[in-house]
């Protein structure tokens, strides 16, 4: 328990209940990446930043994130999937954030309900989950505008491979709307992972 950060031993006055337990300081961002830990921020800036507010957050106060990379295309546990689990197991997390819960880790995790969590997807509802959803629109919005700034006049998009039709209509007529030009043969899906196709 002392080593958990459950309790603290003050020698010649006892042992207390610490003043902030694992179970209510202590929080879990899940990433879920098949890049290796070491050089996935790289390619997925997104992530690091959160990653990198996490430990700034951490730093500052007395609640504290740590981050658990689970790799979604293993259907074994990995290391950090088990220490992971072990936290979640041993009351060690006080809830979890997880970004792109695809993993049968994360799901079991989401439905066992063993903590509260917060999720980055953009994946239908899930109950009693709360649910974060990046706007893909506000995105296209300030990369045009900085396009435009920079006097850029042709634009091309390289997007997930998983881009709707919807975002990709979107990204076409608000570019027309600021006098850029685009054209659908601009327009390249790709995968992070497989990022070499581009």
């Amino acid at each position: 328990l002392s080593q958990e950060g459950f309790i603290h031993a003050r020698p010649w006055h006892g042992t207390f209940v610490a003043e902030y337990p694992p179970h209510l300081y202590h929080f879990g961002l899940v990433i879920e990446t098949a890049i290796p830990h070491n050089q996935w921020w790289e390619q997925t800036r997104f992530c690091h930043a959160l990653e990198q507010e996490a430990a700034i957050f951490s730093r500052q106060g007395t609640r504290t994130i740590k981050t658990f990379f689970i790799d979604p295309r293993k259907q074994i546990s990995t290391d950090q999937a088990e220490r992971l689990e072990e936290h979640v197991r041993a009351r060690r997390l006080a809830g979890l954030i997880i970004v792109n819960p695809y993993s049968p880790v994360s799901h079991d995790l989401i439905r066992s309900q063993l903590l509260p969590c917060v999720i980055f997807s953009n994946t239908d509802d899930i109950k009693g989950v709360t649910r974060i959803r990046l706007d893909p629109r506000r995105f296209i919005d300030r990369a045009l505008d900085a396009m435009k700034a920079r006097g850029r006049r042709r634009i091309a998009l390289i997007a997930s491979a998983t881009t709707s039709d919807k975002t990709l209509e979107y990204m076409s007529s608000q570019a027309a709307v600021r006098g850029l030009e685009t054209s659908p043969a601009w327009q390249q899906g790709a995968f992070v992972e497989q990022n070499r196709w581009v």
